[in-house]
């Protein structure tokens, strides 16, 4: 049994033996119990209810150092740390048994969400103001649980428990109440994550019709934060100007009420970065992510998820300007933070394997672009169980380009093909994500002299472009003058 107690800094994890004794217990598929002792659970399940509770739980059971536990003896701690060393290493045995405390956290907090739920139905007959309270009790760690696991990437268990505490907060308060307004809000972000944008902006709206009927007691941070929600839909459906100028507007709230050094601005930065980068702005993308990473800095320093991020977003930039050495330090940093403080198979972690493959991949390091793109489809197909999300197919996308560039075209078009369809499958919307499905594919297929097929799918991602970006923009001219390439050839070979 392995005892964790203290809950917030338990002995156990401390103790080199302990640790060891756990890793080798899962790998070799022993019973090991992990348990918890009633007074600690307690303690536990009334900390969940605040803001910081869940993440601080993830963060007690995701910090995982062998190499600085504790031995009775000085003997054992120096020959379990050499066998370590000379075997897996620190690194692949703190994120194992990370990733198996992670899995214990999730199952002890629905658990307990589960007991609170029955302790509820027992008693419905009780007073009802202590029945409205008790449903207020639920609904409020529901909707703590279900942040913390979407964050954690258990989207849909996080979605099940956020729709359990709209409804227990609904009846226990009625539909316009501030705290359905959080509810709403976190299953858009949940829905954002699952690529269903159109759903997760009406939860937004939803969320910000009742803070605004609710002015005088809304915080104008939490109204921010959905604006800003808003404006992360808005762009994901390409929806480019909406967006900005719901960054641009959260960023305002959040200034005026926390001052510019505060983790909130930082990641209107960030977003602000995003669609200067996207409409082609480059000075202005520059600055804020700059603004974003030096506020991060400053606040939480070098190793820290929200640092990670500003430094992903920059890298990309980086990369995008063909300046791939300087990407990829900065997307090295990020997998640094990622790996150790989220574990190796974590979204985020995927991601970031994602764009050191790009970076490879536009540095013509094709061998080494396949490695990091299979290592990100692996994680992601593990982490979102299944092939049935949007990112996967940006991952064949990816590999696609890879085998295009070493002249495997029939394996290049299978990888296109199977983007376009998983595209097709969850977003839906004909949106930038999809233009560049077809402009790829329709660069393929003029490799393989498939002239026809090739026009269709340029004109296809033209008029996405068009919608999206208007007729300046460098993407549009490019795709322009390929279609009027296409064209030319099909007049010379007919029958192509």
């Amino acid at each position: 049994v392995a005892l964790m107690a203290p809950w917030n800094d338990p002995i156990y994890l401390t103790r080199v033996w302990c640790i060891f004794e756990l890793f080798t217990s899962h790998r070799n598929n022993c019973n090991l119990t992990i348990s918890m002792p009633p007074r600690e659970k307690l303690s536990m399940i009334q900390t969940l209810s605040t803001a910081e509770g869940i993440s601080f739980l993830f963060e007690v059971f995701a910090s995982t150092a062998v190499e600085n536990a504790q031995a009775s003896e000085e003997s054992d701690k120096t020959r379990i740390l050499s066998m370590v060393r000379d075997t897996i290493g620190f690194e692949e045995l703190n994120n194992e048994v990370n990733i198996l405390l992670r899995e214990w956290v999730k199952k002890s907090i629905l658990q307990a969400v589960g007991e609170l739920k029955s302790q509820y139905e027992e008693h419905t007959e009780d007073d009802p103001e202590m029945v409205v309270n008790r449903l207020a009790e639920i609904g409020h760690l529901c909707n703590q649980v279900g942040h913390a696991l979407d964050v954690n990437g258990e989207h849909e268990e996080a979605l099940r428990v956020l729709q359990t505490s709209l409804e227990m907060t609904r009846t226990a308060f009625g539909d316009d109440h501030l705290n359905c307004a959080s509810s709403y809000g976190n299953i858009g972000l949940v829905l954002m994550n699952m690529g269903q944008y159109e759903n997760a902006l009406a939860y937004f709206r939803n969320t910000l019709n009742i803070q605004q009927l609710s002015k005088e007691t809304c915080e104008t941070t939490d109204m921010a934060k959905t604006v800003m929600s808003i404006g992360a839909a808005c762009f994901q459906l390409d929806k480019y100007n909406d967006a900005m100028e719901c960054y641009q507007w959260s960023l305002n709230l959040f200034i005026d009420e926390l001052g510019e050094k505060h983790s909130e601005v930082a990641s209107n930065y960030d977003n602000l970065g995003s669609v200067f980068k996207i409409l082609n702005k480059i000075e202005d993308a520059v600055e804020s992510y700059q603004k974003a990473i030096n506020i991060r800095e400053e606040l939480l320093g070098t190793m820290h998820p929200d640092t990670a991020l500003s430094y992903n977003n920059y890298a990309s930039l980086l990369s995008e300007q063909g300046r791939q050495e300087d990407a990829l330090e900065y997307f090295e940093k990020t997998l640094e933070v990622e790996k150790k403080v989220l574990g190796n198979d974590h979204y985020n972690t995927a991601i970031t394997y994602h764009n050191i493959g790009l970076a490879y991949d536009r540095n013509e390091e094709f061998d080494k672009a396949l490695e990091f793109y299979q290592k990100a489809l692996e994680i992601k197909v593990k982490v979102l169980k299944g092939e049935d999300h949007p990112s996967i197919g940006t991952s064949y996308l990816g590999i696609g380009t890879v085998m295009k560039s070493l002249g495997r075209h029939e394996d290049s078009f299978k990888c296109y093909e199977k983007a376009i369809i998983i595209h097709k499958n969850t977003v839906k919307e004909e949106n930038s994500s999809a233009a560049i499905l077809y402009n790829n594919m329709a660069c393929l297929l003029v490799d393989m002299t498939r002239y026809r097929e090739s026009l269709e799918y340029f004109e296809r991602a033209h008029s996405i472009w068009i919608d999206s970006l208007g007729p300046d923009h460098d993407q549009c001219k490019n795709v322009l003058q390929s279609i009027r390439m296409v064209k030319a050839y099909i007049e010379e070979s007919p029958v192509s």
